[in-house]
């Protein structure tokens, strides 16, 4: 889950675990590029927190992959 969503300093990333997990958060651009990567080993649920400051206003991608698995979210910063 990602809020607040549209947001223009900064937006927080909540992820949810059930179980100590290797994480990789990655926000991308409308070409596909990363803009934004965070990789981190977690043993809870957690808040990461990106900032969008230096990014234009646009729609991004977000992306949160744990283990295997794979979860999108789109983004707009104003």
């Amino acid at each position: 889950m990602v809020y607040p969503n549209p947001d223009h300093k900064e937006v927080n990333v909540l992820v949810d675990l059930n179980e100590s997990a290797s994480i990789e958060i990655r926000l991308f651009d409308a070409m596909g590029r990363v803009v934004i990567q965070e990789s981190s080993y977690r043993d809870a649920t957690f808040i990461q927190t990106l900032n969008l400051e230096s990014l234009s206003a646009r729609m991004y991608i977000v992306q949160v992959k744990i283990g295997k698995i794979i979860m999108t979210e789109r983004l707009v910063k104003k």
